[in-house]
């Protein structure tokens, strides 16, 4: 289907901010479709599959920029495809090794407790403001090494930034408010011996091998990280809190909290925090019989693939904790692109959730809560989640 009358149009705000719909009537009528010339919409668990495992066909060139190429110093690693790709995946992934993340766990649960503390015994609050926001942004900027004075600037600029892609970042003053703290910190740590502590030296000092980073590309690759491991994790975290409150599984949960790595995963499936990324065709493809032309920008709703009625049968719009094969969702992307944060994200959500059950076993939705989506086209959490301590 080609005009502006497609099922799902992501130059239309309402269907943005309102995906579920306009997504279900795309897979149903026109899994593939082209909103206007030069922009093509794949909805299907099978058509994202085929593009996200085909990189040589769609590339990176243009992710989170549904017009043309975000204004960056330099091409972040969700930007870029193989080999610079392969090489730099190779030295972040370093960091995200299993044994880095366990002995990274006692910090998580420090910092998950400290977040509990601020909580009062009873009465109502909202969880994102109250408890969730801090998390995420707390444990990647510790796993990275940013000073802790730093912490509630980057937590702000952040939600900013998240909530305004795809829209161009040139021009927005949290980013260069972002790029210039970032380099003033990594000038002073370039400057100090190496002592491969953290995410930072390993930017700033390479090993045998690998090639030395300007201070710019430095900067830009630590600005990824920050933006991919904050709001997408607090997403993760709130959608799964809200889903069992509204679902009526929460103090099922806290009698069988073996269930809880699977709650998250669930989560994943059926809201998708981050709702879509974007590729550019090298060369025609041809998808599903529909002939996608050389570059073409292709934006990959992950969101809809991880609800596909196809894939996931005629309960796939449902939150369910007994959910089969459940870790077979996209949400974390698949091939070589796959989020080399997932088990970061998925370690704290689960710390996160289990702290909460242990806490507030009766916990409930507050009687007027209504779920309203963030103003963040790429992103799916609700604005709040009121909730009833007890």
């Amino acid at each position: 289907m080609s005009d502006q009358h497609t099922p799902f149009n992501p130059l239309d705000a309402a269907h943005l901010d309102d995906p579920d719909g306009p997504l279900a009537a795309a897979r149903g009528r026109c899994p593939i479709s082209f909103p206007r010339p030069g922009l093509a919409c794949v909805v299907t668990e099978e058509g994202v599959q085929h593009v996200l495992g085909n990189p040589g066909i769609y590339s990176n060139r243009g992710n989170f920029a549904i017009d043309g190429e975000l204004e960056l110093p330099a091409q972040l690693i969700t930007m870029i495809d193989p080999p610079e790709h392969t090489r730099l995946r190779g030295r972040l992934l370093r960091w995200f090794a299993p044994a880095r993340l366990r002995a990274l766990r006692p910090e998580v649960e420090r910092i998950v407790a400290n977040a509990l503390s601020r909580l009062p015994a009873a009465g109502e609050v909202d969880l994102y403001e109250s408890y969730v926001r801090v998390i995420p942004a707390s444990v990647v900027f510790a796993f990275m090494g940013l000073p802790e004075h730093l912490w509630q600037d980057l937590e702000n600029w952040t939600e900013v930034i998240a909530g305004t892609m795809p829209e161009p970042l040139i021009d927005l003053p949290e980013m260069a408010k972002m790029i210039a703290t970032l380099t003033e910190l990594l000038e002073r740590r370039r400057a100090e011996p190496p002592a491969q502590r953290d995410v930072i030296d390993g930017l700033l000092h390479p090993q045998d091998g690998e090639l030395e980073l300007t201070d710019v590309e430095a900067v830009t690759h630590l600005m990824q990280l920050v933006l991919a491991a904050t709001d997408t994790t607090r997403s993760l975290i709130l959608n799964t809190l809200h889903s069992l409150l509204a679902t009526n599984q929460w103090q099922a949960l806290a009698q069988e909290r073996s269930k809880v790595p699977k709650a998250v995963e669930e989560s994943l499936r059926h809201d998708t925090p981050l709702q879509f990324v974007l590729r550019t065709t090298n060369r025609e493809d041809s998808l599903g019989g529909t002939v996608i032309p050389a570059e073409t920008k292709v934006l990959v709703s992950l969101q809809s693939a991880n609800r596909d009625e196809q894939a996931w049968g005629a309960d796939a719009g449902q939150f369910r904790l007994d959910r089969q094969a459940v870790s077979a969702h996209l949400a974390f992307g698949r091939g070589i692109h796959t989020c080399i944060g997932a088990p970061l994200a998925r370690m704290e959500s689960v710390l996160a959730i289990e702290a909460m059950l242990d806490s507030y076993p009766t916990l409930r939705l507050a009687d007027s809560y209504r779920w309203e989506k963030v103003r963040a086209p790429m992103m799916r959490r609700p604005t709040n989640l009121r909730v009833v301590l007890a």
